[in-house]
């Protein structure tokens, strides 16, 4: 009896137990709180240090709140994890279900082997950083945990698409609060915090399109909650239209004629009634006639303007697929394998490939499907697609179990959603800017476990917490560390900018300023192109040029840029060896033509400029775009 006494009363192990459940309840608040974070923090964190910083900056809100919600998920109780399905219905997608699980690994298993295969020490690890993010969002949707939240973030997410709009409009029509930007259109004014109008224009569609369904519930609404939804609306649909960008216009489109199919008779007023306001507001913007532009490039055959030039970038994707089928170029190298792949292209069509603008390189095919099969192989933009197709005919399967009870948010919001993200795929990359990547990859989660998927976290509570926390660890090192590098590549390449108006007595010191900058954004990231490239240009300044060439050797191999080709062109002048120099400055030349005002006097510009037209004249008759010069 002492004994069974001493161990009730002596249970002084049971305070901890609690204390430990406390803390782990405490901590699973995170969760709710690192998903709106990593949702709307992309939308108003930035940096005017340089296009680049600008992005990072982006990518970095984005991993904060992502870190965040991985830690709060390896808290989660099993409950909040193991479920198939929920909602009016359950299990009417169970086939949907059960495709949507198989592609989803396969997808994962397919960038995994890719990064494996590529070439050892060419794959960033950088790159991982917002895929984990995006990974992130996607598994809490899918989560039973999100089910209080969802609509929630929701909110959040069109309240930022609607301040973001608004910002947008008022930059492009009012001239105010407009960011120190160097535009050659005025449509590139309406950047609000996101820097792009393209990207701009892509992170508003969800919200607008959240908004718009919103609509639905407005006989519940107060007045005052009603001129909110629809200055929101007013909003997220001036900062489209100000981008004067066309796809997301087309996916705002597309979802909205979904959202009316699904009840045309409640909703057909309200769309031509809406369909009305668009057409005015596209008369008095004047994006109307940027749409009628491009409907007559369209008309007459010419689609590579119609698009944009985005043909450059799809064929480009094309030879990288013909390369690298099963496996692709390997995840997050479609810029390094950009500027082979063109130029083969070019020699099969038969023609250049050059872009209108200063763009000489693309960072993906400006389509995500094609980027993906680019990147990591046909298998996996297949299990891609598999997948959101599992997902979007789960959902319309369940359309109609959803009508007497629906669903938080209904299946018919989230299909139209991904419906229109897939639209917007199609001839943009929402999956490479955060403010739309994020929000898509909640909305697809949601999606999957609303069809019967299993959320994609171990239930059982050690394995969860332990993969929840290396993810989380792993953005906590690696984004911390990818924005320092970014930020001091900045700084090297503004000074370095400097040098050739300085005196030589003052050279020394800004170089040796820059040098320190860039030697330690390499020493945290030291496959980032661009920064060799950098540090290459400033031991050039500086009469290094073994050292220059050395750098300018590693920005080759990791990518491919004009720039890169030109400075090496240069060195090759310098130290007399005149053949090897017209190698590189032709192939600069002809991958970017304004480069040939770049071209030393001594290295015959103008006779370059005309080989590169000759060559040009001559392709798909035996001729091919210059090579780069053997070694």
């Amino acid at each position: 009896m002492a004994r069974k006494v001493g161990k009730a009363a002596g249970a002084p192990g049971a305070a901890p137990a609690g204390a430990a459940a406390s803390l782990l309840a405490f901590l699973a608040l995170l969760a709710p709180i690192g998903a709106l974070l990593a949702v709307a923090l992309p939308f108003v964190v930035f940096s005017l240090a340089s296009p680049e910083s600008l992005a990072e900056s982006k990518v970095l809100g984005q991993a904060a709140g992502a870190a965040l919600l991985l830690v709060g998920i390896a808290c989660l109780p099993a409950g909040a994890v193991r479920s198939d399905a929920r909602g009016p219905g359950a299990g009417t997608g169970a086939l949907a279900g059960r495709i949507a699980r198989l592609a989803l690994a396969a997808l994962a298993l397919c960038v995994v082997a890719s990064a494996l295969a590529a070439a050892p020490g060419l794959v960033d690890p950088y790159g991982a950083v917002p895929v984990l993010a995006t990974a992130a969002l996607f598994a809490w949707g899918a989560s039973r945990a999100s089910d209080d939240g969802s609509a929630r973030l929701l909110g959040v997410l069109a309240a930022a698409g609607a301040l973001t709009g608004g910002l947008a409009a008022l930059q492009r029509w009012a001239g105010l609060f407009r960011l120190p930007l160097d535009v050659k259109e005025d449509r590139f004014w309406a950047s609000a915090l996101i820097g792009n109008p393209g990207d701009v224009a892509a992170s508003l569609v969800l919200p607008c399109l959240l908004l718009w369904a919103a609509l639905d519930r407005w006989s519940e609404l107060s007045s005052g909650k009603r001129l909110l939804l629809l200055a929101g609306l007013a909003a997220t649909g001036a900062g489209i239209l100000a981008s004067s960008s066309v796809t997301p216009l087309v996916a705002v489109a597309a979802g909205v004629l979904l959202f009316t199919l699904a009840s045309p008779r409640r909703r057909a007023a309200r769309t031509a009634a809406g369909a009305g306001v668009l057409a005015l507001a596209l008369l008095l913007s004047g994006t109307g006639s940027r749409l009628v532009e491009k409907a007559g490039e369209a008309g007459e055959g010419r689609l590579g303007a119609a698009l944009t030039q985005r043909d450059i970038g799809y064929l480009s994707a094309l030879e990288m697929v013909r390369d690298h089928p099963l496996l692709g170029a390997g995840p997050g190298r479609f810029a390094a394998a950009f500027v082979p792949a063109r130029l083969a292209a070019e020699a099969r069509t038969g023609r250049r490939l050059v872009h209108a603008s200063a763009s000489a390189q693309f960072e993906n095919a400006h389509c995500d499907p094609l980027t993906l099969a680019a990147e990591c192989g046909v298998p996996a933009a297949l299990a891609a697609l598999v997948l959101a197709g599992a997902l979007v005919a789960g959902l319309a399967g369940r359309l109609r179990a959803e009508r007497a009870e629906p669903g938080s948010p209904p299946a018919e919001v989230l299909l139209v959603l991904l419906s229109a993200a897939a639209v917007l795929s199609l001839a943009s990359f929402p999956a490479r800017i955060p403010s739309a990547s994020g929000p898509i990859a909640f909305v697809a989660g949601l999606a999957f476990r609303r069809v019967g998927g299993v959320a994609p976290l171990p239930a059982a509570g050690r394995l969860r917490r332990a993969a929840a926390l290396v993810a989380a660890l792993a953005l906590l090192l690696l984004e911390p560390l990818r924005a320092s590098a970014t930020w001091l590549q900045t700084a090297g390449e503004r000074r370095a900018r400097l040098l050739s108006a300085l005196p030589p007595g003052l050279k020394a010191d800004l170089a040796a300023e820059a040098s320190r900058s860039l030697e330690r954004s390499l020493a945290l990231r030291p496959r980032h192109a661009t920064a060799h490239l950098a540090y290459g240009t400033v031991l050039a300044a500086t009469g290094d040029l073994d050292g220059a060439e050395r750098e300018f050797l590693a920005s080759l191999r990791l990518e491919e840029r004009p720039e890169t080709l030109l400075d090496l062109g240069r060195l090759a002048a310098a130290r007399g060896h005149e053949g090897e120099a017209r190698a590189y400055f032709l192939r600069a030349v002809w991958v970017f033509p304004a480069l040939v005002s770049a071209v030393p006097d001594g290295s015959d510009p103008e006779g370059i400029r005309q080989e590169v037209k000759e060559l040009a004249g001559r392709l798909g008759r035996g001729a091919e775009p210059p090579g780069l010069p053997t070694p």
